[in-house]
């Protein structure tokens, strides 16, 4: 699997809000110096990832609490890094309950979600090292998709987009993979769209772009979110995939030589 970038990982380490850099560096590599890797048949600690997970989705664990729980959750995954299978059987139940607790957030207060959830972060930390473990596309099979989910992401993604935090990449990356899941759901934008001065459409197209632009695992996200967006027939007709072939080529076309 793949390993964080140096600039994955300074942007990390250290950040309120954010799991440990050097954790998500064992996760990503195969977990922490107290999971020995063996050859393993089945999923060995299921039962205390449980019992953790039940911990940190309630809203009043501590910061500090969670941190803790949440690195030993992430160090258990890692230690799946060459058997990442034998988590599938249970990659729903452990999926489900981080994905309520941060939708019911977003759902709740789209451009302030840590107001009611304050660990957002770090559970959004968290679902990122099980993509690192299982992989994006398998991990966001399970995430919610109801058209109604759309709108308040979307919006939550926006804020956390224009924030500019470095430190909190994961929550935007979570959101994004989020957004990609709900429009392979079957369904007319314009039915759900609340109305402004851009359509659904414009700013799911802003947001991915924003994310092609970015040095962190988001841009991976963003690009496999444009990839399902641009499959809707609402979005071809729409002419946002036009709009995107524009951006690529005055993006790619090379510098004209104002020497000639």
């Amino acid at each position: 699997m793949d390993s964080l970038t140096t600039n994955d990982e300074q942007a990390v380490a250290g950040g309120d809000g954010n799991l440990d850099g050097a954790m998500y560096a064992e996760a990503a590599e195969g977990g922490g110096e107290d999971i020995v890797i063996n050859s393993r048949e089945f999923f060995h600690e299921i039962d205390e990832v449980r019992e953790a997970l039940k911990l940190v989705v309630k809203p009043d664990m501590s910061t500090a609490s969670c941190r803790e729980t949440c690195e030993r959750i992430g160090k258990i995954w890692g230690a799946y890094q060459e058997q990442p299978g034998l988590l599938d059987p249970f990659l729903e139940e452990m999926i489900e309950p981080l994905m309520a607790a941060i939708g019911g957030a977003v759902h709740e207060s789209p451009k302030s979600p840590l107001t009611s959830f304050p660990n957002l972060h770090l559970l959004s930390s968290l679902m990122y090292l099980l993509t690192t473990v299982r992989g994006y596309k398998t991990v966001s099979r399970f995430f919610p998709h109801e058209a109604a989910d759309l709108e308040p992401c979307l919006e939550a993604a926006e804020v956390e987009a224009a924030s500019g935090k470095t430190e909190t990449w994961s929550t935007l990356y979570t959101l994004t993979l989020w957004m990609g899941m709900v429009l392979l759901t079957p369904f007319d934008l314009q039915s759900i769209d609340s109305g402004g001065d851009k359509s659904l459409s414009d700013r799911i197209l802003e947001l991915g772009l924003q994310g092609l632009r970015s040095t962190s695992r988001t841009r991976d996200a963003s690009a496999w979110m444009l990839a399902k967006f641009f499959t809707r027939p609402d979005v071809t007709s729409a002419g946002a995939l036009q709009s995107f072939l524009t951006w690529t080529k005055e993006v790619w076309s090379p510098p004209v030589d104002a020497n000639g």
